[in-house]
C-alpha cells in the first residue's frame, strides 16, 4: 500500500470516527435545536434550561406558528405553569423561557435571541433584586451559560453542539429511551416547576413548627427597622441610586419593540426579607420600583405595564407562603399571573409615592412573623350544599332548613347518625363541614363519604365548641381499597356522646366542595 493511500485512509477513519457522534447529536436532536427531537419513544427536555431554553426557542418560535406570550425569570417564577393561562388568553400559546439564578445579561440574550424570531406577541418578566443591585456578575457561577449556543455564528454554534460529549451520551439515551430522570423530563408543562420538591422537602412544613416561629420572632424583637420615608429617600437618597442593569438590558429591549407587550413585576419577597435586610439596601430595592415606573413613562414606553404586589399584605407578612422569605408558593405565581391579565396591581406615575409609603411603614411596623394556612384560597367552590333538597335517613330528629341542621337523638346506645344522599359531584380535592356543638357532650364524630358501595371514614375528635372541619384524602382514617376522594354521592354524620346517652344541640351549618382552582 502507498505511503499517500495509506495516509487518505487514517485521515478519513478519524474523520469518520470523529463525526459518527456528531452525526448522532444531529439526528437525535436532544434539545431540538434544529429540527424536532428523533427518539423510538417520548420527547425529552433538558433541565438545564440555560442549554433547553435556546432549543424551545427554536422548536415553537423560529420554527412554530402563531404569537406566543413568554415567562421570563428566575427561580421566582419557574412555578408559573403555561397551560393554567392558555385557557384565558387571547393568544392559546404560552412559553415559560426561565432561568433559575438568571442574571440580567442572560436573561437580555435569552430574550433577544426570542424577539428575533418575530413570534412574540407579550412577555411576563419578573424583575428580580439582581436587577436592582449596582453591579453583579454576567452569568451565575452556579450554573452554565453556552454562549455558544446563543451565537448568530452558526458553525460556532454547530461545533459546540455537535461535538459536546454530554450531548452525543445523551442524544443515545434519548434514541432509547432511557434518559436520566434527574437531568431530563418530558412534561413540558412542569419544566423545571419547583414546587412538589419544595413541599416533599417539608420546607413549607417548618414554617408551621412553635419553636421555628419562636425562633423568627426573637430574632425580629432584635431588628429596629426604620427606612427613612420616601421623601427623605428623594433628596438624601436618590441621586446616588442607579441601576445600570436596568438601563442596560431592560428599558432598550423594550424601546426596540414597541409592537410587544411586557408587563414587568416585582416578586413579592416577604416582609421578613426587609426586616432582615440592611437598610441601605432596603431603601435601593424599594426605591427601584419608583425607578422603573420613571423612566417608562419618560421614555412613552405605552407598550409596558409594572406590577408590584408588596402591599398584599396577607400575602407578604404571612410565612406561610414562602420556603425562604424570598421563595413563595406556586399559589402566588397563579395569583400574580391572575392579576396581570386582570390588570390589577399596576404601578404609575399617580400611585407610586403612595405605593412605596405603605410599603415602607408596613416593613417599620412588622413585629412579628405568623403563619396562618391559607391554602383555600388557592381552591374553587364547587358545591354548597342546599339541605333543603335532601333526602335524610336518621336515628335522631332531624329540623332541616336551607341554612342548617339541627339534630337530635336519645338513648343512643353506641352513636346517633344521620346520612343523606347528594348528586354526584366529582373532580373534589377538599369538604368542609362547618358544625356548632358543645365539645364537652360529643366523644367524637365519625364521618363517612360514599361513592356507591366505597367509602372513606374520618374519625374526629372535637378538641373546642364549634368546628370547620376539614377532609381531604390526607387524613382519612379508614378507607376501602377501591374508594377515591375526587367523586361522592353520599354523606353520613355519627356522633359519639359523651357520658350520656343523648345527643342534642348539634347543628350542621354548611357542607362544602371544593376543587382545584383554574385560571
Amino acid at each position: 500500500m502507498k505511503a499517500k493511500t495509506f495516509i487518505l485512509i487514517v485521515i478519513l477513519t478519524t474523520l469518520f470516527i470523529i463525526l459518527i457522534p456528531a452525526a448522532i447529536v444531529l439526528i437525535v436532536d436532544p434539545i431540538q435545536l434544529y429540527h424536532d427531537q428523533f427518539t423510538l419513544k417520548k420527547v425529552y427536555y433538558f433541565k438545564e434550561q440555560r442549554h433547553q431554553n435556546i432549543g424551545l426557542i427554536n422548536k415553537y418560535l423560529k420554527r412554530g406558528e402563531g404569537n406566543y406570550t413568554i415567562i421570563l425569570g428566575t427561580s421566582m417564577s419557574e412555578n408559573f405553569v403555561p397551560s393554567k393561562f392558555m385557557k384565558i388568553l387571547d393568544n392559546k400559546h404560552v412559553l415559560k423561557l426561565t432561568m433559575s439564578g438568571g442574571r440580567p445579561y442572560e436573561q437580555y440574550k435569552l430574550l433577544t435571541k426570542a424577539l428575533k424570531t418575530g413570534k412574540v406577541k407579550r412577555v411576563v418578566w419578573d424583575i428580580h433584586w439582581y436587577y436592582l443591585l449596582k453591579k453583579i456578575s454576567k452569568k451565575d457561577k452556579n450554573h452554565d451559560f453556552p454562549e455558544r449556543l446563543y451565537s448568530d455564528d452558526i458553525l460556532k454554534q454547530a461545533y459546540y453542539y455537535l461535538f459536546n460529549e454530554d450531548y452525543v451520551k445523551d442524544s443515545f439515551r434519548i434514541f432509547r429511551g432511557k434518559v436520566n430522570q434527574n437531568k431530563w423530563t418530558s412534561n413540558l408543562d412542569k419544566l423545571n416547576y419547583t414546587m412538589d420538591s419544595w413541599v416533599k422537602s417539608g420546607v413549607f412544613q417548618r414554617n408551621k413548627e412553635e419553636k421555628y416561629l419562636t425562633k423568627l420572632n426573637k430574632d425580629i424583637d432584635k431588628i429596629k427597622t426604620n427606612i427613612p420615608s420616601l421623601d427623605i429617600i428623594d433628596k438624601k437618597y436618590a441621586v446616588n441610586l442607579n441601576y445600570p442593569d436596568i438601563d442596560q438590558y431592560v428599558l432598550p429591549i423594550m424601546q426596540d419593540y414597541k409592537n410587544v407587550e411586557f408587563d414587568l413585576f416585582f416578586p413579592p419577597y416577604s416582609t421578613y426579607f426587609y426586616a432582615k435586610s440592611n437598610i441601605a439596601k432596603s431603601i435601593r430595592f424599594i426605591y427601584a420600583r419608583k425607578y422603573l415606573v420613571e423612566k417608562i413613562e419618560a421614555l412613552n414606553l405605552k407598550n409596558v405595564k409594572v406590577f408590584g404586589f408588596d402591599n398584599k399584605f396577607d400575602i407578604v407578612n404571612n410565612i406561610y407562603y414562602y420556603k425562604d422569605y424570598g421563595h413563595y408558593r406556586s399559589e402566588i405565581n397563579d395569583f400574580i399571573m391572575e392579576s396581570i391579565l386582570a390588570d390589577k396591581y399596576i404601578l404609575n406615575s399617580s400611585n407610586i409615592d403612595k405605593y412605596i409609603a405603605k410599603m415602607i411603614a408596613n416593613i417599620n411596623n412588622y413585629n412579628k412573623v405568623f403563619y396562618k394556612d391559607n391554602s383555600m384560597k388557592n381552591l374553587d367552590l364547587i358545591e354548597n350544599l342546599d339541605f333543603s333538597n335532601l333526602t335524610f335517613k336518621t336515628n335522631g330528629d332531624v329540623k332541616v332548613n336551607h341554612h342548617n341542621i339541627e339534630f337530635f337523638a336519645k338513648d343512643v346506645k353506641k352513636f346517633a347518625y344521620f346520612s343523606f344522599k347528594i348528586p354526584k359531584i366529582s373532580n373534589i380535592l377538599l369538604v368542609s363541614i362547618s358544625m356548632n356543638y358543645k365539645k364537652d357532650d360529643i366523644s367524637m364524630f365519625s364521618i363517612s363519604l360514599k361513592n356507591g358501595k366505597e367509602f372513606a371514614h374520618f374519625f374526629i375528635k372535637p378538641v373546642k365548641d364549634n368546628a370547620n372541619i376539614i377532609l381531604t384524602v390526607k387524613n382519612i382514617s379508614k378507607q376501602s381499597k377501591k374508594f377515591k376522594f375526587d367523586t361522592i354521592t353520599e354523606i353520613v354524620v355519627r356522633v359519639y356522646p359523651k357520658n350520656k346517652d343523648i345527643v342534642q344541640n348539634i347543628q350542621v351549618k354548611s357542607i362544602q366542595f371544593y376543587g382545584k382552582k383554574e385560571i
